[in-house]
């Protein structure tokens, strides 16, 4: 369990800023914002890898299910945030880097274990 806890940490902290009330970006800080999200979900996904690699269990198919469970975490947000946060909205480029940063964080992580391997 407590390889696992800097994901659970990382997870509790993007639902409390995903959940936060909304604050309008000017047009040249809005590609700051998709950075925001791909760094979160890449740490997010990089964190449960290295819990799972700790407790070695880490398989090619548990890699694969924690990319899903990150990228379907940011989707459900998203939706969150539509359904019961008036001041914030449903972006689909905010998916797309959520996507993008956990299959980088799955790319990275695994070239450099097997590299240290």
């Amino acid at each position: 369990m407590k390889y696992f806890l800097p994901a659970i940490v990382l997870t509790l902290l993007i639902a409390y800023f995903s959940t936060r009330g909304g604050v309008s970006l000017p047009v040249d800080l809005m590609s700051i914002d998709k950075l925001e999200h791909f760094f979160a979900y890449f740490g997010l996904a990089v964190s449960f890898l290295w819990g799972f690699w700790k407790i070695a269990r880490l398989t090619n198919r548990t890699a694969w299910i924690v990319f899903f469970c990150c990228s379907l975490y940011g989707f459900g947000l998203e939706i969150i945030q539509y359904a019961y946060f008036p001041d914030r909205f449903f972006e689909l480029l905010d998916i797309v880097a959520n996507i993008c940063g956990a299959f980088a964080g799955l790319y990275l992580f695994r070239f450099f274990v097997n590299k240290t391997s």
